[in-house]
């Protein structure tokens, strides 16, 4: 069985072998693909070195709270988002990647964007410390004028919720609107569906029976023993036993 296996391997035509060209061009292919990793690696290394000091400068800097990078692809911002992660940083991408236009803001975690910074960078617009405090004070504004008074129109303007010294605008809007009082309550409208007692007030004490739980005796159809009523079948059985005798009895 060997022989004729050998045999037949020996018979069959074998594989072409590859010139002494062809053999030098793989060989080279593979020298130069090597060389192409090799560069590839360094660079990478390179630019992670110089990632980590810019951000290691960027977070012993107290007087800098944010941080832009140039635009880069997407390899080289996995590589700063994995840097300010171990950094304790804040990242976020801002700008077209398919303009070439995508970049990478650090921020401090002491010191987070505002919801109006953020747009502004999704506008492709810049920010700045003016910009900050025109916003930090347009904020403050919004919240005092809240807490202050809630209108919606002159018909429904409310009283103060604080303290506060109104605002000129808040003053004229006084001036102008008086407080309006309801004068009835909205429940007497639907007396002829809710009722005039809800909640607590139509709530009843219900207090359990001892014999027969929630249910009470009273309302129970049947309040004969088990006895009784095994008794009352068992009567009832004999009678109908009785007349059936009977009629048969009497019956031609």
């Amino acid at each position: 069985m060997a022989d004729l296996l050998g045999s037949i391997l020996n018979s069959m035509q074998k594989p072409p072998e590859k010139s002494e060209k062809e053999k030098q061009a793989v060989k080279e292919h593979k020298e130069k693909m090597t060389k192409v990793q090799e560069q590839i690696r360094k660079e990478k290394e390179k630019f992670q070195t110089g990632m980590e000091e810019k951000i290691d400068k960027f977070v012993k800097d107290t007087s800098v709270r944010r941080y832009k990078f140039d635009a880069m692809d997407k390899l080289h911002r996995t590589v700063v988002y994995d840097i300010s992660e171990t950094a304790g940083l804040i990242s976020q991408a801002f700008g077209r990647d398919d303009m070439g236009q995508r970049y990478i803001m650090l921020f401090k975690k002491d010191f987070p964007p505002s919801e109006a910074e953020i747009a502004a960078y999704r506008r492709g617009e810049g920010w700045s410390e003016e910009k900050e405090i025109e916003d930090r004070k347009r904020v403050e504004e919004q919240k005092s004028q809240l807490e202050f008074v809630s209108v919606a129109s002159c018909s429904s303007f409310h009283k103060p919720a604080t303290k506060r010294p109104p605002t000129r605008k808040q003053q004229h809007q006084l001036k102008d609107c008086k407080l309006v009082e309801p004068v009835g309550n909205y429940k007497d409208k639907y007396n002829h569906i809710i009722g005039k007692l809800a909640a607590k007030d139509a709530a009843r004490d219900i207090k359990a029976n001892e014999t027969f739980g929630m249910v009470p005796s009273k309302n129970k159809r049947d309040v004969r023993s088990i006895e009784e009523t095994l008794n009352a079948i068992s009567a009832k059985k004999r009678k109908k036993r009785e007349e059936e005798e009977k009629n048969s009895t009497l019956s031609p």
